[in-house]
C-alpha cells in the first residue's frame, strides 16, 4: 500500500507542474480573447481563429517534445548520457525546424489559412494581424517546451513553472 502511495506522490509531483504550465498557456490565450472583446466582436473572432490555428502548431510541438521525452527517459535511466544528449539535440532541431516551417506558413499564407475558417474580410484581416503577432513566439515556444520536457525527465518539473 505504501508503495502505491509513493508512486502516486511521484506522479502528482510530475503532473502538477505540467498541468500548471498548460493552464498558463490556456489562460494567456483566454486573456487575449477577453482583451480583444473590449474592442469589437470582429476582434474576438479574429483572435479566436488565430488561436485555433496556433493551437494546431502547439499540439505538433507537444507531440514532438513528449515523443522525444519518452526516448530521453529510456536512455537517461540506462545512464547512456551520449545518446541522451543526441536525442535531446535531435528533438531541439526537429522542434526548431517545425517552428521555422510554421513561422513561414503563418507569415506567407496566413490569409489563406484564415479563410478556411472565415469569410468576413475584416475578421480575416484582424485574424491575420494577430497570427503575425503569434508568429514571433513559434521558435521560443518550441525551445521552451523542449526544455520543459528535459526538466521533467530530470525530476525537476517545477523549474519551468517557476521560470
Amino acid at each position: 500500500m505504501s508503495r502505491n502511495r509513493e508512486l502516486f506522490k511521484k506522479i502528482f509531483a510530475l503532473a502538477l507542474p505540467v498541468m500548471f504550465q498548460t493552464l498558463m498557456v490556456n489562460l494567456l490565450n483566454m486573456t487575449d480573447t477577453v482583451m480583444m472583446g473590449m474592442l469589437s466582436e470582429n476582434a474576438i473572432s479574429g483572435v479566436s481563429v488565430a488561436n485555433k490555428i496556433f493551437s494546431i502548431y502547439t499540439v505538433v510541438i507537444f507531440g514532438i517534445t513528449n515523443g522525444t521525452g519518452i526516448f530521453l527517459g529510456q536512455y537517461s535511466a540506462s545512464s547512456e548520457k551520449e545518446k541522451t544528449s543526441d536525442i535531446f539535440s535531435f528533438g531541439i532541431q526537429l522542434c526548431v525546424g517545425v517552428a521555422v516551417i510554421a513561422l513561414l506558413i503563418f507569415l506567407l499564407f496566413r490569409d489563406v489559412i484564415v479563410r478556411i475558417y472565415l469569410t468576413d474580410l475584416e475578421v480575416i484581416r484582424l485574424s491575420g494581424i494577430y497570427l503575425s503577432i503569434l508568429t514571433v513566439s513559434t521558435i521560443p515556444f518550441a525551445l521552451t517546451n523542449s526544455y520543459m520536457v528535459l526538466y521533467r525527465i530530470m525530476d525537476r518539473a517545477k523549474v519551468p513553472s517557476i521560470v
